[in-house]
């Protein structure tokens, strides 16, 4: 009974593998999916987006938008439109029922999935047959049906693509998606898992480090994920390849909203396409896919080609922990940062500690180094002028130092200025010879009074204050009457 048992759980539970091949045969049909899902929700393609495709169609009935092109080296591609900002297509998507999808692949054999009814009904549109006419038309041009037939989408558009490729499935298409929601149930004997790269982005937050998509991250939709999960990060030089059918949620994903974009745009994340096209740009072929390089942002240990995700001290973010040193003095830079050998950080850069700076007097103070003398240099926070280099400390809501001023800047006090004067006009000017500064002009040393603007007014108010006073005490005893008292 304990065997049975076992064999029913070990069917039971998702394939999860070690290799994954991104060629750059997959790549480039990755970067195509990423264009058309793009693509995908612009109602009239101009000729100039539909140029680099022999054969392109159109299907649209709101809510719902598709997009067949045949590539110019001979695929297919299918692409479908992700949520737009209607309220019937948010219906869709909030609709949490299931429906089962039946298709017969055989003759008197047939073969059932559960899908979220809200994506099947994305799918099953009036032009759901003549687009799956056009997709088959387009495969009977191919000289191998096995590599010929494309299909992606983006969030929702990801969503429709795994539908789809159930109806499509003797087709044995490859599915490409990006920010996919949960959409199937498991098991699914119509899916081919290996032929599924399901994508994941990932923004870099100075709040907490890093953050993933929350779509692809949404809980309790009660639906299982399949494919290649790849999550996307900074490193351009490979991916986290999580394994095959892998169920893992990564937090954190509430403040990951940028990371869903298909494209930097109005956002200053990198989207999917963005991510695709960097990876692509270092040539070298298959794409490592063991994890992020030592120094990058990570929440768990399987992202890292070092298996290893940690804070180096209590004040930082994890990252990916070399295995090159472990101690400063083991560096020829004296600076051993996240188990890597590292050069240390110029004025300004963000720190954690005062190993991390360069120079013998270089601190890190508010998070950000100081330069080699230990002082703040222009442009970097401060909270005083003695943290500056230049004395000068300006601002309020973001206090920054700031270079002297020269004569005829506008200033408030003594300190702004090079020639250490601030005049009544304020605006700084030659110092004046006479008791009230030093007689050599533009001298910064303050030799003679140090009286600012501000300490001059505060000084003759105060004096004011003085008189009135003594008048005011004299007029009393000016009442008090002379002569002799009697006792």
């Amino acid at each position: 009974m304990m065997k049975f048992t076992a064999l029913i759980l070990a069917l039971s539970t998702p394939l999860v593998r070690s290799d994954l091949v991104l060629s750059k045969e997959i790549m480039d049909l990755a970067l195509t999916s990423a264009k058309l899902s793009k693509l995908a929700y612009v109602e009239k393609p101009s000729a100039s987006d539909t140029a680099d495709y022999s054969d392109f169609g159109n299907f649209i009935e709101e809510p719902d938008q598709a997009l067949i092109a045949k590539t110019k080296d001979g695929y297919c591609f299918v692409s479908f439109r992700g949520t737009s900002m209607t309220w019937d297509d948010w219906k869709q998507n909030l609709d949490m029922g299931t429906e089962e999808i039946c298709v017969n692949i055989e003759t008197g054999v047939e073969k059932c999935c559960t899908s979220r009814r809200g994506f099947y009904q994305a799918y099953n549109t009036g032009y759901r047959d003549e687009l799956e006419k056009a997709v088959r038309d387009c495969a009977k041009t191919c000289d191998n049906k096995d590599e010929c037939v494309v299909i992606t989408g983006h969030s929702q558009g990801g969503a429709v693509a795994e539908v789809a490729a159930l109806y499509l499935a003797d087709l044995n298409p490859y599915i490409f998606t990006f920010g996919q929601p949960l959409t199937l149930d498991a098991p699914c004997d119509l899916i081919t898992s290996d032929r599924i790269y399901r994508f994941v982005n990932t923004k870099e937050t100075e709040s907490m480090g890093i953050a993933y998509d929350p779509i692809t991250m949404a809980p309790g939709l009660t639906a299982d994920y399949f494919g290649n999960m790849i999550v996307l990060g900074p490193d351009s030089t490979g991916v986290a390849f999580m394994g095959l059918d892998a169920q893992d949620y990564l937090t954190p994903y509430a403040i990951g909203v940028e990371a869903h974009y298909m494209a930097k745009g109005s956002s200053l994340y990198a989207g999917y396409e963005d991510r695709i096209k960097a990876l692509m740009e270092t040539e070298t072929y298959p794409i490592r896919n063991n994890g992020y390089i030592a120094g990058s942002l990570c929440s768990e240990d399987k992202e890292c080609e070092s298996k290893k995700c940690g804070a180096e001290t209590l004040f930082t973010f994890n990252r990916c922990i070399g295995t090159t040193c472990e101690k400063d003095e083991e560096c020829d830079t004296d600076r051993c940062d996240t188990g890597l050998c590292i050069p240390k950080l110029g004025s300004c850069m963000a720190c954690d500690e005062d190993s991390d700076c360069a120079g013998q007097d270089g601190k890190c103070l508010f998070f950000k180094c100081t330069n080699k003398q230990g002082l703040m240099d222009n442009n970097c926070f401060c909270r005083i002028g003695s943290d500056c280099d230049s004395g000068r400390c300006e601002g309020v809501t973001n206090p920054q130092c700031e270079a002297p001023l020269a004569l005829g800047g506008s200033c408030n006090e003594d300190s702004d200025c090079l020639s250490d004067n601030c005049a009544w006009s304020f605006r700084c000017e030659m110092k004046k010879s006479g008791w009230w500064g030093s007689a050599g002009p533009g001298n910064p040393s303050s030799n003679g009074a140090p009286w600012s603007n501000f300490s001059i007014i505060v000084g003759l108010v105060g004096a004011a204050g003085l008189i009135l006073f003594v008048k005011q005490r004299r007029a009393g005893y000016l009442e008090v009457p002379s002569g002799s008292m009697e006792v």
